[in-house]
């Protein structure tokens, strides 16, 4: 009933699911998992300022409210989700996901309203009092908000990783004023960050402490603040703003980006020194960071392989090359991650025979041969999200080996955790309640990069998707 949020109504109604798909997790047809997480989002997590709210708690007894918990990085799950909403409608058009993206970046807008600094976006936004939300916004409307600033690079990546996609795939079929005000959200995010030297500045006039971006220390390139750096600066310029001042101060940006992306080292340079390209596969690189360093690098080659469709034109080999060695050394390493939206990443990129030729000139067949690897764990990690995102009382503890989602508790965003946590449940569910905006990320990209159709996916994971008979036989066929 439309007054029942309470945790026993949610239960049942998530067993009955189960119940009705089959009775394992694992066997529920991906599709039905996604509407049903969405259908969760939409149902608990939309706080009633907007926003996708991660983690909450349900009431007791029905009619009772939900009360939405503090999270460090509200507003840089809220990007993951637009993301995932823009990779959904790119896929089927559907009047409701527009709808959902329409009141979700409504709710992001205040992330950027609630600082009063441009272009400087909130970490956290709450209709309540927190301790950790110090700062007040009295909105227009009469309500009042309580926030954190204090943004992260891993804030801005994963919210234009988000503005970027919905730039890509939504943008043109929004409503006044919503789409304007989005493309100035993202606008103003980039040129906050131009003007302050690349580092993310606070309230206070000083850069925030995880907030530095900048491209390159004297010649050498900074290997994640190179590549989101890039994805910033190329989002508004492939979607620039109308004022031409700023136009020209994004264009110059750029130019000076693209013409010698920093992350790439000089030729002259002699052979023995570390080449930062090469970092996404060093062990020190925790998962988190690897996790971002992925999504920016393909959002920032998306957004070159986009504008070169839109241009008729062929895409620049040599940003493909400079900024794909990013993605063929992240290979290398993924496959100890089991990192569903990061290994669909790759082999989006690596699909493209351009891309391939470009970034994988060593070994193509050898990457290949990873890809098929890495897509068939990428699935299987999504067939092992299990339908209940309830916390249960147990304890953690570190594996040997990387573990699947139902190894671990449900996470607000699962690709941020380190692979070889695994988690003990000593006792009964508790009331609250984790979104599956990791889950949509992940599988809405799959879908949109068509990768659902690959013949090592079709082989291990058809009776979980949507396929036509016909089409696996091929596959098979393919494989032998």
């Amino acid at each position: 009933p439309p007054h029942d949020q309470s945790v026993a109504g949610l239960r049942a109604y998530q067993q009955a699911v189960l119940a009705s798909l089959g009775g394992r997790d694992r066997d529920v047809p991906l599709a039905e998992k996604a509407e049903f997480f969405e259908w969760q989002i939409w149902r608990y997590h939309i706080g009633p300022h907007g926003q996708a709210m991660p983690r909450l708690n349900l009431p007791e007894q029905p009619g009772e409210p939900i009360v939405y918990g503090y999270g460090a990085d509200i507003s840089t799950w809220n990007g993951a989700l637009l993301a995932a909403l823009s990779h959904k409608y790119a896929v089927t058009r559907d009047a409701r996901t527009l709808s959902h993206i329409a009141e979700l970046l409504e709710g992001m807008h205040l992330f950027f309203e609630a600082t009063g600094q441009p272009g400087l976006p909130a970490r956290v936004v709450l209709p309540t009092p927190n301790a950790a939300t110090p700062h007040v916004f009295p909105a227009p409307d009469g309500e009042t908000y309580h926030y954190r600033a204090e943004p992260a690079k891993g804030t801005l990546t994963q919210l234009v990783v988000g503005y970027a996609a919905m730039m890509m795939y939504v943008h043109p079929d929004l409503p006044e004023p919503i789409r304007s005000r989005a493309h100035r959200d993202l606008i103003s995010l980039v040129l906050h960050l131009v003007r302050h030297d690349y580092q993310i500045t606070g309230l206070d006039g000083e850069p925030t402490r995880h907030g530095s971006l900048r491209p390159q220390i004297l010649w050498y390139g900074v290997p994640f603040q190179s590549q989101v750096s890039y994805m910033l600066v190329a989002a508004a310029h492939e979607f620039p703003p109308d004022h031409p001042g700023q136009a020209e101060v994004i264009h110059e940006q750029f130019r000076r980006l693209r013409d010698r992306h920093p992350y790439w080292m000089p030729w002259w340079l002699p052979p023995f020194l570390p080449r930062p390209q090469r970092f996404p596969r060093s062990q020190i690189l925790d998962a988190n960071d690897l996790n971002h360093l992925v999504n920016a690098t393909h959002t920032g080659l998306s957004l070159e392989l986009f504008a070169a469709r839109r241009e008729g034109r062929e895409p620049d080999a040599e940003l493909l090359r400079q900024l794909g060695e990013t993605i063929y050394w992240s290979v290398e390493r993924l496959d100890q991650q089991r990192n569903s939206l990061a290994n669909f990443m790759c082999a989006d990129l690596f699909a493209d025979p351009r891309f391939l030729a470009a970034a994988a000139r060593r070994n193509p067949d050898t990457v290949e041969q990873r890809l098929d690897v890495l897509l068939d764990q990428g699935v299987e990690q999504l067939r092992r999200f299990t339908l209940d995102r309830f916390r249960w009382e147990g304890l953690g503890y570190v594996t040997d080996t990387p573990n699947w989602a139902d190894d671990f508790r449900p996470d607000s965003y699962l690709w941020k955790v380190e692979p070889l946590l695994a988690f003990e449940v000593t006792g009964p569910p508790t009331s609250m309640l984790y979104s599956a905006i990791d889950y949509l990320h992940a599988y809405w990209l799959l879908r949109h990069a068509g990768l659902d159709s690959a013949p090592a996916v079709l082989e291990r994971h058809a009776e979980v998707l949507d396929v036509q008979p016909s089409r696996l036989e091929e596959a098979r066929a393919e494989i032998r």
